[in-house]
């Protein structure tokens, strides 16, 4: 018995492998796409020398600029859960965003035509 070896079996900690819908890339990828929509739409629309930041297009590409980078903050602080939550909460408002701005952009169009004053 004074020459036995005693065995001695630890668990291993396996990494598990994240599946496509466990990756955050292509949320953050439709994320920049939109937030590049919305770039180019303030861009179309604004005007550079505009006193009125409303309709500062300068303004405008900061406005979009920070949105992103406070989206990309809180993802990396939240780490967990939450982060999924954010990203969706973030690509809907865009979504309803630029579809409201084409919207209102089509609608201003239709009654800009439709309208007999000189």
């Amino acid at each position: 018995m004074a020459g036995q070896t005693r065995q001695v079996v630890r668990r291993v900690n396996r990494s598990r492998v994240a599946d496509f819908d466990d990756q955050m890339w292509p949320i953050n990828c439709a994320i920049l796409i939109l937030a590049g929509f919305a770039a180019g739409i303030a861009i179309a629309t604004g005007d550079l020398r505009a006193e009125n930041l409303l309709y500062n297009t300068v303004f405008r590409l900061v406005l979009v600029a920070l949105g992103v980078a406070a989206l990309f903050a809180a993802v990396v602080w939240l780490q967990g859960k939450m982060v999924r939550r954010v990203q969706l909460c973030v690509l809907i408002s865009l979504l309803v965003h630029l579809w409201m701005g084409l919207f209102l952009h089509q609608h201003h169009l239709v009654v800009a035509q439709s309208d007999p004053r000189p």
